[in-house]
């Protein structure tokens, strides 16, 4: 029975761990369903309306207070009920649950819708506008105020309130060992031409005791309007040789750098003892490779306005995803502006 128990346990790590489910995030479109009510008739859900979806599971209590919070914001905007939407995830529907959800329900009898969707953790909540795209996204019991801000926010206008992000990438040039190439083009190239196509500038913290081997791309992140700023001389936190940082990036670009940001920090540091204001920072830990779909719902689940996106120069996923992380944040009424503001 150990043996069993053992090798059902090892099976399902496996499962999991190769498995990698994302979850919809903000900028992506959910697409007309139709789900099994509690009255066992097809209810569907198309856009048209600005919707909050709220995906439980009953055998767990965390749907109590999700419901209450969700009621909460309801009476606060004043919205319809069926303007909120309960999903049963695996499609149970007990008892103790039934009478007591305000809005209304679908039942995943499957599991199907989910697993599509790439949800596997409960309560997970969109905010849907009136043309499917989803606009928040959270796992876990709601905070009520984002939710209510995100809501006033599709109800008004069909898009979040517009923003800057700050788009950075540490360690460049260096690539890291293992990341494939193509014959024509390195990833800092390839990198590069993603922000060119749509046209976002970005700021690049530097290893500068391998800026002369690439003194060229150095060069074309200036002309192409990005910012060139400190990382250290050779990824060294200790000893960071500042000084020689600013000469060398001053030699090779003819423009002195204004900020430092430390090996392993998210901190902005000023070069010339001007004021940095303080930005909130996304950091999806890209360096790890958890997979595209994962470090894409990272960032997008944690993005917010005047935020700063801490990248990495020569990830592979990174650069991959790169253009639809750009495509739904412009969508959202985001725009990219680099560092220090001028």
């Amino acid at each position: 029975m150990i043996r069993y128990f053992t090798y059902i346990t090892l099976a399902l790590i496996l499962i999991f761990s190769v498995r990698v489910y994302a979850g919809p995030v903000q900028g992506d479109k959910i697409k007309p369903f139709s789900l099994t009510g509690t009255d066992s008739k097809v209810l569907s859900w198309n856009p048209g309306r600005v919707t909050v979806m709220s995906f439980c599971a009953f055998w767990c209590d965390t749907w109590k207070e999700q419901n209450k919070k969700l009621n909460r914001c309801r009476n606060v905007l004043n919205i319809p009920k069926d303007d909120i939407i309960t999903i049963s995830i695996d499609g149970r529907w007990s008892d103790v649950s039934k009478g007591k959800i305000d809005g209304s329900v679908m039942l995943d009898l499957k599991g199907a819708l989910t697993q599509k969707l790439g949800i596997n953790r409960v309560p997970y909540t969109l905010i849907v506008d009136k043309s499917g795209i989803v606009r928040y996204a959270s796992q876990g019991i709601i905070k009520e105020s984002p939710v209510i801000n995100a809501i006033k926010s599709c109800i008004q206008s069909g898009a979040t309130d517009q923003g800057t992000i700050y788009l950075t990438f540490d360690d460049f040039p260096n690539k890291p060992a293992g990341i494939s190439t193509t014959p024509q083009k390195e990833p800092n190239e390839r990198l590069l031409d993603v922000l060119k196509k749509y046209d976002v500038k970005a700021t690049f913290f530097c290893i500068c005791n391998s800026l002369d081997t690439a003194a060229d791309l150095t060069k074309r992140l200036i002309n192409e309007g990005h910012s060139v700023q400190v990382h250290s001389w050779d990824h060294n936190r200790e000893n960071p040789k500042l000084e020689d940082c600013i000469s060398k990036i001053t030699d090779i670009t003819g423009i002195k750098p204004v900020l430092y940001r430390p090996p392993g920090s998210e901190e902005l540091i000023s070069l010339d003892n001007t004021t940095m204001p303080k930005l909130p920072v996304v950091n999806p830990y890209d360096y790890t490779r958890p997979g595209k779909n994962e470090l894409k719902r990272r960032i997008l689940m944690a993005v917010k306005p005047n935020c700063v996106i801490l990248l990495h120069a020569g990830v592979q996923e990174t650069i991959d995803i790169l253009p639809d992380i750009i495509t739904s944040l412009k969508q959202q009424g985001y725009v990219f502006r680099s560092l220090p503001e001028k």
